[in-house]
């Protein structure tokens, strides 16, 4: 993922901040976050009668069914782009430690 220029702090529910690329700000701005009980930063949306539950740095990765996100520093509250990289099943070997 191509690294952000600028940076933006984004607040959860309980006050935690998190940060993302400037461009990644007004999409991810309007939704309400929380961090889930591994630490992950997540949001909630309501598909008719189910609740799913979205990781932050899937969304910002752009990541489809089947591909993790690895986090290269390892920081859960560092969704900027130039930290996140996708990996599909082929990389999921456990070479990188921080990957959802």
């Amino acid at each position: 993922m191509r690294e952000g220029r600028t940076v933006r702090m984004l607040r959860t529910s309980d006050g935690t901040m998190f940060t993302v690329s400037d461009e990644d700000a007004p999409h991810l701005s309007n939704r309400t976050w929380r961090r889930n009980s591994s630490g992950y930063v997540v949001t909630s949306i309501r598909k008719g009668k189910k609740v799913e539950h979205l990781l932050a740095q899937r969304i910002v990765a752009g990541a489809k069914k089947g591909q993790r996100v690895a986090l290269k520093d390892g920081d859960q509250l560092n969704l900027r782009r130039g930290n996140l990289v996708l990996l599909g099943r082929a990389d999921q070997s456990g070479t990188w430690p921080h990957w959802r």
